[in-house]
């Protein structure tokens, strides 16, 4: 099952969606424009992200990618202006260029250190994560590092700088 490109682009009164568990991918631009978007749930089973589906989403604020999405491609959710946190899990092997070009608002980002291709996708225009590490290649690099407990150094330093999500907070106090 795929939600098919342009499916609900523009929607003016969209404010939530539940993609289920059956659906293997989200089309090209699938959910573009929807402003009013502030929440998405992202289901186990869901492989694939194509070119812009959340792009200019700018009401969204947090998205968690489940295990089974492979890739995110370009633009996917580029202009989400409020977007804040974003917590990929450890299936993703590739984040196109630009995915998340122009959140201005990301602060916490969540990666697994085994995703492979991750070449450009938050030097545009991200500037709070700009701030906090330095460059795009700092982001990386900081990603890629563990210490003790393996708790990733941009959560510790996520913590320290904002307002953590119930989730960040959650894995700071079990350190």
């Amino acid at each position: 099952e795929e939600i098919g490109a342009y499916s609900f682009r523009g929607c003016k009164f969209l404010k939530r969606a539940e993609v289920p568990s059956t659906v293997k991918s989200i089309g090209s631009f699938a959910f573009c424009l929807c402003e009013k978007l502030k929440g998405v749930e992202l289901s186990e089973g869901l492989q694939q992200i194509r070119d812009g589906a959340f792009n200019s989403c700018i009401s969204l604020e947090i998205v968690k990618v489940p295990s089974t999405v492979k890739e995110i491609a370009d633009y996917s959710f580029s202009r989400c202006h409020q977007l804040k946190t974003v917590e990929i899990s450890d299936g993703i092997e590739k984040i196109d260029k630009c995915a998340f070009a122009n959140c201005y608002s990301l602060r916490n980002l969540v990666i697994p250190p085994n995703a492979q291709e991750m070449k450009g996708c938050f030097e545009t225009g991200c500037h709070d994560l700009i701030k906090l590490f330095g460059s795009d290649a700092m982001i990386l690099d900081s990603l890629k590092c563990r210490f003790y407990r393996l708790l990733p150094i941009h959560k510790l330093c996520y913590h320290q700088s904002h307002h953590p999500t119930e989730t960040v907070t959650d894995q700071m106090k079990s350190m």
